[in-house]
């Protein structure tokens, strides 16, 4: 499963460093990078749902970070850049003492930033993600696992098995899926998908039963109900 990350664009204050304690109990990795131009591949290596930035940074700096960002990591890479404001003059009218008010705001922050984690989970989850009896596939992140173990599929293998998910239970020709492959790789033949899909039952191990043969027709993933449940010869 997709483990959620947020990226810190900011120096360890202890209003932050509060909310990415929240943060990190409830399961959703936390990074601390300073506003530079550097920050930016960083950004690209971690692939962080959210970036939070506070307003502590300039105008300038901000729009500067937002263009390194978008050079250079992409925005379909990036789920959304979150302003937090933090003002010095909120926090010392509230009650209790500084160490009080700082470790409050940042709850409520990490509080809001789940949620909005969890919302954008859901929507994305609906045409990035599929999980099928065991078997679950992470368009966004390229990722395969089955019972939470990472499968090594290549890049036409993983593919085919997305088309196969996205559509369980429906029937796939040898055609139909070398289209869904030829786009993005030219070497791909309609005469090699056989090949592939060995190669994917194998990768699978004992789910490699999910993908089913329909003779004279093609391919299809089968549906939950259509599954023979596999026993252990020594049970």
């Amino acid at each position: 499963m997709h483990r959620p990350c947020v990226v810190m664009l900011s120096p360890e204050t202890a209003l932050l460093l509060a909310a990415a304690e929240v943060l990190r109990a409830d399961g959703i990795d936390v990074h601390f990078l300073l506003p530079c131009e550097d920050a930016a591949s960083d950004v690209r290596t971690l692939l962080p749902d959210a970036v939070v930035a506070t307003d502590a940074l300039s105008d300038a700096d901000l729009l500067r970070t937002c263009r390194n960002l978008r050079g250079n990591v992409g925005s379909q890479h990036v789920a959304s850049l979150v302003m937090v404001a933090a003002h010095e003059q909120e926090l010392a009218a509230a009650n209790g003492s500084a160490a009080q008010r700082e470790r409050r705001a940042g709850e409520e922050l990490a509080a809001a930033l789940t949620q909005w984690l969890r919302t954008a989970e859901a929507v994305r989850a609906g045409r990035d993600f599929v999980a099928h009896d065991g078997l679950s596939i992470d368009r966004r992140r390229f990722s395969a696992t089955v019972d939470g173990q990472e499968i090594a599929l290549t890049t036409t293998e993983f593919r085919i098995l997305w088309t196969l998910a996205r559509g369980a239970g429906q029937v796939f020709s040898r055609a139909e899926l070398h289209e869904a492959c030829s786009s993005h790789d030219a070497g791909v033949h309609q005469r090699t998908i056989d090949v592939h899909i060995r190669a994917i039952r194998k990768k699978l191990g004992p789910s490699g039963n999910l993908v089913e043969t329909v003779r004279g027709v093609g391919y299809r993933l089968a549906p939950p109900a259509m599954i023979p449940r596999v026993f252990d010869r020594a049970s």
